[in-house]
């Protein structure tokens, strides 16, 4: 009787076993497409043919998604599987290092772990202008984040046409490039462009509050501080010329344009 029931109990096992191993695998879960979907307009007005990319983090990433405005302007980007979240490990700073020695001393971490969200950037232009593009943060990411979202794409503010480039400069004559070679300058280029008597000064760096204590006439700032009071003196013209910090006058900062 024992032999007979050890028998069964055996073989009700190895049915069982079988109906598991013959039972398939679950699907995996499947990642989730990301849906925008918004109009592009440019001072209240719809555009059309705007081409509308999207990016993952900034506008300088890889490009996630892309698609073209219709006539009023509207617009509607997939971008398939979008992890929401990102992980990442990076180093501990040393002050946050020694702080989380002192408080764990057993402890010996190395990196700093953790996910952070995946933020979702759009950039367009004008169809008539496509040298002025602007970059726009759609979405802030995380798990948080819905699967669906509206967003529209402002472009106030931005020429409608492309700008006219500016008319080249006519080569300078011959007299002045001798003239600049007789006051031991270069003729080279001195800002984007643009060539002429580059001159160096001797007196570059000096410590000046006035453009008269230098060579050069002109004081530049170090930085762009309204309060400074000393600068220094310029090293050559293309210091001068693209010098965007500021200069010193009379023991005043005052702005300088850039070129």
């Amino acid at each position: 009787m024992r032999l007979k029931l050890y028998g069964l109990i055996l073989l009700v096992l190895g049915l069982a076993t079988q109906t598991v191993a013959a039972k398939p695998a679950p699907p995996p879960v499947p990642l989730k497409n990301l849906e925008i979907a918004g109009q592009v307009l440019q001072d209240g007005k719809p555009v059309a043919n705007a081409t509308v990319k999207a990016y993952f983090y900034n506008c300088d990433t890889k490009l996630q998604a892309s698609a073209t405005s219709n006539k009023g302007g509207y617009y509607r980007l997939v971008i398939p599987s979008y992890p929401r979240t990102m992980y990442f490990a990076r180093p501990l700073p040393p002050a946050e290092l020694m702080a989380f020695k002192k408080k764990y001393p057993k402890l010996r971490p190395r990196f700093i772990r953790g996910y952070k969200p995946i933020p979702i950037f759009l950039s367009t232009h004008l169809p008539s202008n496509p040298i002025a593009t602007t970059c726009q943060q759609a979405l802030k990411g995380g798990l948080e984040t819905p699967l669906k979202n509206r967003f529209n794409l402002k472009l106030d503010g931005v020429p409608a046409t492309t700008p006219t480039p500016p008319t080249p400069p006519k080569p300078p004559v011959a007299s002045e490039q001798q003239k600049c070679q007789a006051q031991g300058g270069k003729w080279e280029f001195i800002s984007r462009g643009v060539k002429g008597c580059n001159l160096s000064y001797k007196d570059a760096g000096r410590l000046c509050t006035d453009g008269k204590q230098c060579s050069s006439q002109v004081c530049l700032a170090k930085d762009r501080n309204p309060r400074a009071s000393e600068g220094q003196c310029a090293a050559n013209t293309p210091s001068i010329i693209n010098g965007c910090m500021g200069e010193i006058k009379r023991g005043r900062w005052h702005s300088r344009a850039c070129p």
